[in-house]
């Protein structure tokens, strides 16, 4: 959250000058998002229609007001192929392989000929995957669809759900319980109540854990894509020094594995994942948030985290770099992304291919080998994802924890004042019109 609004005027000390023109970057971005131009413009026509002194006057910024509405309506049209951003594709995407992993393991603890005895049973799937989709989604989905379309009139319907998000959730809970509790037939108890407990554990590790994915995917592409890279590029390298170097094995689950490739693959994961976020900080592209489902490409002033600062070795390393005239080397030059990199490299080295084994000892345990035909020659989407979920939640909370605990985006803030009621936020409007005009 910012300390002190930047706007206010109070004289900054020489210490905090690089702080105040943080703030005022921000400040900058907040005028610059499209819900607080469209209301800037809101605000300037009825300014503008209270003077009416000169009728030449009025007929100029009305023909500018026009000329703006023009402008608003042109950012409202769908972009050009070449300028289409692939932030919603990778949204749905997300999606897709969400509700496809799901069906895929519940399937797995359905037996078809009981089912056929059951009819109209296997709808439990689908009623808890819609209500965990919606719990996690639905607030969001409802919130960037009412900022699109503020001045809708579904606007008004939007707030509501966005309001009361949490009561139809539990709404939608307790119609899954009838109609779970009137599906129960005599003989097949504990066959019901099995299938109930297998999707909900599904849901959670499949759905809500990765759920997080999209989060993480909000706050810029390259907290999305770096993490996904570094578990293919471990795969890679461990699985090309194993076949050269490997001789001992590393787990009983998978017997391919062996110690030098998960070694091998650590180092080099670790070495490419300061290569890869260097390449991620250098377009906004990739570290620009986006936290709506329009289609515009996102602009923005990098966060502090993707701007490179000067590191300097510890003495005791710099006098012993001097001896071997390696007087270079007392300084880096990185981004803090880089930083973080490097512990996301040695999570997806160390711990997240226990994801693969976890899946691994699953697949025995039902004795068979893989999840799925959905890719072929493959498996399933959850042969190729069981890394990629576990990889998605560490990146998450450690970003929680250790890069973004103190901070508040305007676009959250922004998402806030919209599940406001209308008093609420015509009270922020003016105040914050006193505070421009001042």
């Amino acid at each position: 959250m910012l300390k002190q609004s930047p706007w206010i005027g109070n004289k900054k000390s020489a210490g905090l000058q690089r702080e105040q023109e943080n703030l005022q970057k921000k400040r900058k971005n907040f005028l610059e998002t499209p819900l607080m131009e469209s209301t800037l413009r809101r605000r300037n026509k009825g300014m503008n229609a209270s003077k009416g002194d000169d009728k030449k006057s009025n007929a100029s910024e009305e023909e500018s007001l026009d000329e703006d509405t023009d402008e608003e309506k042109e950012a409202k049209k769908p972009p050009s192929k070449n300028k289409t951003c692939d932030w919603k594709k990778v949204c749905d995407t997300v999606c897709i392989l969400q509700v496809l992993a799901f069906r895929e393991i519940a399937s797995l603890g359905a037996k078809p000929r009981i089912d056929a005895k059951l009819p109209n049973f296997y709808l439990l799937h689908w009623v808890i995957l819609i209500g965990c989709l919606f719990y996690l989604y639905g607030q969001w989905l409802l919130t960037t669809l009412m900022a699109e379309h503020f001045i809708n009139p579904l606007a008004s319907y939007f707030q509501f759900l966005i309001h009361s998000h949490t009561f139809v959730c539990f709404c939608w809970l307790c119609i899954g319980i009838v109609m779970f509790v009137i599906s129960l037939k005599p003989g097949f108890y504990r066959y019901q109540f099995k299938q109930l407990a297998w999707c909900l554990v599904t849901a959670f590790v499949v759905i809500a854990l990765s759920s997080l994915t999209l989060w993480n995917l909000s706050d810029g592409m390259a907290w999305f894509l770096l993490p996904g890279f570094l578990i293919v590029t471990n795969d890679i390298f461990a699985y090309t020094v194993g076949s050269i170097f490997g001789q001992t094995r590393l787990i009983d689950l998978s017997p391919n594995k062996t110690w030098e490739g998960a070694i091998g693959g650590g180092i080099c994961t670790i070495f490419m994942s300061v290569l890869l976020a260097y390449v991620f900080t250098q377009h906004e592209f990739f570290y620009c948030p986006k936290h709506d489902l329009s289609w515009s490409v996102p602009r923005c002033t990098p966060d502090s985290v993707f701007v490179p600062i000067q590191y300097d070795v510890p003495p005791s390393l710099a006098s012993l770099l001097s001896h071997f005239h390696l007087e270079s080397w007392r300084a880096w030059r990185l981004a803090p992304f880089q930083i973080h990199a490097v512990f996301f490299a040695m999570f997806a080295s160390i711990i997240a291919p226990f994801g693969g084994f976890f899946a691994s000892g699953f697949k025995r345990a039902f004795k068979i080998k893989d999840f799925g035909d959905s890719i072929p020659g493959h498996g399933g989407i959850t042969d190729r994802m069981d890394c990629q979920i576990l990889m998605a939640a560490f990146v998450y909370y450690y970003r929680k924890a250790f890069v973004y605990q103190y901070q508040r985006g305007t676009d959250q803030i922004l998402e806030d004042i919209l599940t406001l009621t209308e008093i609420e936020q015509r009270l922020i409007y003016d105040h914050l019109s006193s505070l421009f005009l001042s």
